[in-house]
């Protein structure tokens, strides 16, 4: 039989084969939308127009290959990865974790508009923590915020 490596291998690039035409199709319009909405302006310049022409190449090259590193890193769930997941959910830091999503959740929320976060009690005391003129306050509300963000580090 095949090993487990040969077959993720095998299984990587069927799945770059079947998804390939739909990527360069993809970044052929984002490259197209991205020009056609940056370059629009008739008054434009012309050299920052050849500037932000080249600007928008060199950011889709960017992301295409950007797209091939994480191909390439990608793995499939072993049972081991999955037990090593279930593992971490009984993590010693489970309570901060909580905390830290209340706080993201209710400070940041992902899925309210404008009014639906003014009815929430806890984004409104948020808000009040950052307009206060309580010396250092908001420094550390925001410093708090800003380590919420980033110290976990990127998911899975």
């Amino acid at each position: 039989g095949l090993s487990r490596q040969r077959f993720d291998d095998m299984a990587k690039q069927k799945l770059l084969q079947v998804a390939q035409p739909a990527v360069d199709q993809a970044m052929a319009s984002l490259e197209s939308f991205l020009k056609e909405a940056i370059l629009s302006d008739p008054d434009m310049w012309p050299s920052m127009r050849k500037v932000l022409g080249t600007v928008v190449d060199l950011l889709v090259d960017d992301v295409e290959q950007e797209i091939g590193r994480s191909v390439d890193k990608f793995e499939f769930a072993t049972p081991q990865h999955r037990e090593q997941r279930l593992d971490n959910k009984h993590c010693v830091l489970q309570p901060l974790y909580r905390f830290r999503a209340f706080v993201l959740y209710h400070f940041l929320p992902h899925d309210k508009k404008l009014f639906g976060r003014i009815r929430d009690p806890w984004y409104l005391l948020m808000q009040l923590m950052t307009i206060l003129p309580i010396h250092g306050l908001r420094i550390v509300f925001f410093s708090i915020v800003l380590l919420m963000l980033t110290l976990p580090g990127p998911p899975d």
